[in-house]
């Protein structure tokens, strides 16, 4: 691969992983709690806590619907007004539960729902903010707990993280284009001018033209005639001697 042409691919890599970077952190939200169907209580088996076993205030009850699957996992010390659980009566209910808190149960115990003393509930669990029962008036009845009192807009899903990521790792790879093209723009190599003998060397940003006069001026030599005066009757310098015959004498 050329070298021109892998500085093309890193710019291309580094636009796509810039924008896509900003458009995946701005994806960022809130997750709003998931809300069960409204149905009768099939099974509900309480558990205490180890280190306060006869305490009713600090165990978690496995609450499961009619005609739904979901174990709903309640931590009865989280709940913010336990004083409106004895208005609920047998009735329907709906659970608001936080679908990001899935965990595995197993759990045996009595069940107070159908009063068997030794039942076992197996299923997926998910933790429970919010209980809206019914009372003896079939009148709603909201009990809130405190993770729900705290975000009641449910969890926020930060993605600027890997967004973030992904956005600089582009602005890495644009600014190593740039030093990439850099290094393929090698200056132009100067013009070598040769300059006869007798010849004027052009001028900056001009380009030489040969001149045959000069060349042939250059290279053609004449003697120079002497500046020294002539005597008269001497003969001069390539002079021509003219022969006469013998006994005559040039005309005087």
């Amino acid at each position: 691969m050329r070298r021109s042409q892998f500085s093309l691919l890193l710019i291309l890599s580094g636009l796509i992983l810039a924008i896509g970077g900003l458009i995946y952190g701005t994806r960022s939200h809130d997750l709003g709690y998931q809300s069960s169907e409204q149905g009768t209580l099939q099974h509900a088996i309480y558990q205490s806590d180890p280190t306060t076993p006869n305490s009713s205030s600090s165990g978690t009850e496995y609450l499961q619907l009619s005609n739904d699957p979901k174990i709903y996992v309640v931590n009865v010390a989280d709940i913010a007004n336990a004083n409106k659980l004895n208005a609920l009566s047998a009735h329907y209910y709906t659970f608001r539960y936080d679908s990001d808190t899935a965990q595995p149960i197993n759990v045996t115990g009595k069940d107070t729902a159908t009063y068997s003393s030794n039942y076992t509930l197996i299923g997926t669990g998910y933790k429970v903010v919010e209980i809206i029962g019914y009372d003896s008036s079939n009148q709603p009845v909201n009990i809130l707990t405190n993770t729900f009192l705290q975000k009641p807009r449910g969890r926020y899903e930060n993605d600027w993280f890997l967004g973030s990521g992904l956005a600089m790792l582009g602005i890495i790879l644009l600014l190593t284009s740039l030093f990439t093209r850099r290094g393929t723009q090698t200056p132009d190599a100067p013009l070598r001018i040769v300059v006869q003998p007798g010849q004027v060397p052009p001028t900056p940003g001009q380009t030489p033209h040969p001149d045959p006069y000069n060349q042939y001026q250059a290279q053609t030599t004449y003697p120079v005639a002497s500046n020294q005066s002539v005597q008269p009757g001497a003969p001069t310098s390539m002079s021509t001697y003219t022969s006469y015959p013998s006994g005559q004498h040039p005309p005087q």
